[in-house]
Parts: structure tokens; sequence; C-alpha cells
């Protein structure tokens, strides 16, 4: 009877792995990544690497440059954003 239940739990447990493991892969396929695409922006501005507005010049420079980057996806210049199982497939 023992046997048994510890053989029947072996198999969920491995029913178990199996399924999260399917499901990790499943998961990271699906993410969106971006082709590989040089964007350069310019600002022109210096701010020091701890001063108070640091995190907000951060911010905005972060959305300049995804501005820049759906501009260049736009003109053509760089492939849109896919799922990553699109790589895998050549």
């Amino acid at each position: 009877m023992i046997q048994r239940l510890a053989r029947n739990l072996r198999w969920l447990v491995l029913g178990v792995c199996v399924i999260a493991a399917a499901a990790t892969l499943a998961w990271y396929s699906t993410q969106t990544v971006r082709p590989s695409c040089d964007v350069v922006v310019f600002t022109g501005l210096y701010s020091p690497l701890h001063s108070p507005d640091s995190s907000e010049r951060a911010r905005a420079d972060k959305e300049l440059a995804e501005r820049s980057y759906q501009e260049a996806i736009a003109a053509g210049r760089c492939d849109p954003p896919h799922a990553r199982w699109h790589e895998w497939i050549g």
C-alpha cells in the first residue's frame, strides 16, 4: 500500500514539474523582444549623477529614446518588436 502511494506520489510530482516547465517555456517564448536596432539620441543637457532631478531626467531620456525608436520603426529603419519564438523558427 505504501509503495503504491509512493509510486503515485512520484508520478504526481513528475507531472507537476512537467506542467510547470511547459508553462515557463510558453511564458518565455511569448515575451516581446526588440530586434537589434541602433537609435542615437542627443539631448545636449548635463545633469550630475545624484542631482535631485536626475530620476526625472532619466525618465525623460527613456521616453525620448522610446519615441525615437517608434519613429525609426515607422520610417522602416528598424523591425518592429515580435514574440521571442519568431527568432527560434528562423
